[in-house]
């Protein structure tokens, strides 16, 4: 399960449940007899090629930091046409046992497209697209396989054929994935989110517009890009959002806590952390009587690096407690299929609580948009 935890120095959120706002990530349901159909097709496979830019792959790349085993296939995510990166993928690839997929809802992510056409010899290809779009009619033309991107923002579907088809593909729990979309841990979630939105907002219009997200569990960082793009798509329009800035903890304490406890006050802190299992170390004793800190090495030996991680954890909570500073923490029990759907969810509805707080189209991205017009009329002027 997913809580938020040790809200301190945070503006009281006001009484009252979160609003019934419309979410139509969560009342769609994938078409589960088709995905597990192609899924086992492909089941030959060693090796994914998963091709696509933001929201068509940044959830499942944190799905697949999370869950990856040493018996998951290898998935390579091409997210760039950096021809140099590109032959390196290829190089490494047994085209008879790698399965190239290309996700875009637009159909014409100009970067996919390149990705789909350099690896275009590769004899495992299948596509997710929107219904009609260009790469929607390039899998109709060529006979390849396609699912179809629900009409969803891309950002929003990660709980859709987007992640659930490279999930099963990887021996995931793709359906555990979604558990978190059942009335009562959405509802939890759902509160947890609503709170943390109405904190953040009410901090962001004191001036203190940037969010620095610290994580202590070590599979979850590659959620960092999803987090990002849901705050930064999602809020940061009209002059209003806030800047996202996720740190790998406990490394980030020799760096970024300096910015935290001492740089400007510009800034509010979500801690993440979970329950980790326990690994005890040991010192020789020849080295025990060694100094370190006005004591020994001694005090090494048997130690729990569950509870060493998790005093990492305390003492920059408690430090930031201290010193005023805006910070609340989310703790996942322990990292498994259910609870990573949960955390997906929890990031998902404070994007969504956050746009209907500040008044905005928690759904739309339109810098975004533009900017991919400029590179289009760049690429081919």
């Amino acid at each position: 399960m997913l809580f938020l935890q040790n809200k301190s120095n945070l503006p009281p959120v006001g009484p009252g449940d979160p609003p019934a706002l419309p979410t139509p990530f969560v009342d769609y349901e994938p078409n589960w007899q088709t995905l597990e159909k192609l899924a086992a097709k492909y089941r030959h496979v060693d090796k994914i090629i998963l091709a696509g830019q933001g929201g068509a792959i940044n959830t499942f790349r944190g799905i697949y930091g999370a869950l990856a085993n040493r018996h998951t296939p290898p998935v390579i995510f091409v997210d760039t046409n950096d021809p140099e990166y590109l032959q390196s993928v290829r190089s490494g690839a047994d085209a008879a046992k790698t399965l190239l997929v290309v996700v875009s809802k637009s159909g014409e992510t100009l970067t996919a497209l390149e990705a789909l056409f350099y690896f275009y010899d590769l004899p495992n290809k299948a596509i997710v697209a929107g219904r009609n779009t260009p790469l929607h009619q390039i899998a109709h033309a060529d006979n390849l396989d396609c699912l179809i991107h629900p009409e969803l923002s891309g950002r929003y579907a990660g709980l859709s054929e987007i992640s659930m088809f490279p999930a099963l593909l990887c021996g995931f729990d793709a359906k555990g994935l979604r558990k978190a979309l059942l009335p009562a841990p959405r509802e939890r979630v759902t509160s947890n989110a609503w709170q943390l939105a109405n904190a953040l907002w009410r901090l962001e219009q004191d001036g203190q517009d940037i969010l620095v997200i610290s994580n202590y569990v070590r599979p979850l960082k590659d959620f960092n890009l999803l987090i990002q793009q849901l705050l930064h798509e999602t809020i940061a329009k009209s002059g209003l959002g806030l800047t996202v800035v996720p740190v790998d903890s406990p490394e980030s304490h020799h760096h970024t806590m300096q910015r935290l406890f001492d740089g400007r006050r510009d800034l509010s802190l979500v801690f993440v952390n979970g329950d980790s299992q326990s690994l005890n170390i040991s010192v020789p004793e020849k080295l025990q009587s060694l100094k370190i800190k006005e004591r020994t090495l001694a005090v090494f030996d048997q130690t729990d690096l569950a509870h060493a991680l998790s005093a990492e954890y305390v003492g920059a909570s408690l430090r930031a407690n201290e010193l005023g500073l805006a910070n609340a923490t989310i703790h996942l029990e322990k990292v498994n299929a259910e609870n990573v759907g949960e955390y997906i969810f929890f990031w998902q509805m404070l994007a969504l609580h956050s746009a209907h707080l500040r008044g905005l189209n928690p759904f739309d991205q339109p810098a975004v948009e533009a900017s991919k017009v400029i590179s289009f009329k760049e690429r081919f002027k």
